[in-house]
């Protein structure tokens, strides 16, 4: 009898470790994987980027491989449509001397959209996307708004992505 509640307890204590979300296999067959990149970003002599914010519809980020040292950086995966936008992603330099060149947004993020699916025909993905950037001259501030027209979309194979 104290040989199964011995079992019964590391049962308990090892299934409650396990994850509770589906294989890895059924997830990222949802998606495109794609490593966004600003397509071209051209600043006013002395404006150094100081922030951005990126919008998501029918995706999500799956990483933000660079993050710049004195940078903060704020994912919001919201599947729940609460906002205008599912997913939000800010990010700014910390004390005015994190400002990043241009070339930052090459390859700067991993988004995975969603892609119709015959296991879900109720459901038709519209993605769409708003990336703001925040610059600064002399401490006067101006914000550029890219679409997804001035975005490159490079796969990101879906094995990475899991």
């Amino acid at each position: 009898m104290k040989n199964l509640k011995i079992f019964f307890i590391f049962f308990i204590l090892f299934a409650s470790a396990l994850p509770a979300r589906p294989s890895p296999d059924d997830f990222a067959k949802n998606f495109k994987y794609c490593l966004l990149s600003v397509r071209k970003l051209t600043l006013n002599p002395g404006e150094k980027i100081t922030g951005y914010k990126l919008n998501l519809n029918d995706a999500y980020v799956y990483a933000a491989p660079i993050v710049p040292e004195d940078w903060s950086l704020d994912i919001g995966n919201n599947a729940h449509r609460e906002e205008a936008w599912a997913c939000t992603v800010s990010a700014k330099e910390s004390h005015g001397t994190g400002w990043v060149p241009a070339d930052y947004f090459r390859n700067f993020i991993v988004i995975g959209i969603f892609k119709p699916s015959a296991d879900r025909p109720d459901f038709i993905p519209h993605f769409d996307m708003e990336l703001e950037i925040t610059v600064e001259l002399d401490l006067a501030e101006r914000k550029m708004l890219l679409r997804p027209k001035d975005m490159v979309f490079k796969p990101y194979p879906a094995s990475l992505a899991y």
